[in-house]
């Protein structure tokens, strides 16, 4: 974690939980249903996260038949300093779910 976020208790006594459990569900699911997602999906990935690389963020393919990906600059938490890129991106998502 940045030692942004380790420098704030409270922030890290409500962060650490979620990721424990997070861990805990990508460690422990298995899924057999090969059925395609029919819903467009958004992977974003950065380019120096050494824990969900860009080739790891491409194995989505396998789970959709609309996949985009997008990826900036910065580690695994990338949004802490990216909010803008991914805000822009929700938005034009919002834009084409409102055009349908």
């Amino acid at each position: 974690l940045p030692d942004e976020v380790l420098q704030h208790q409270e922030l890290l006594n409500y962060i650490l939980p979620v990721i424990r459990s997070d861990f805990h569900a990508i460690e422990n699911y298995i899924n057999d249903d090969t059925t395609l997602l029919k819903a467009p999906l958004y992977i974003i990935s950065g380019t120096t996260d050494s824990n969900y690389t860009v080739k790891g963020a491409k194995k989505w393919v396998e789970w959709g038949n609309e996949v985009h990906f997008l990826t900036v600059n910065g580690g695994h938490m990338f949004l802490l300093h990216q909010a803008d890129i991914v805000g822009e991106l929700i938005m034009k998502i919002i834009d084409r779910v409102k055009s349908v």
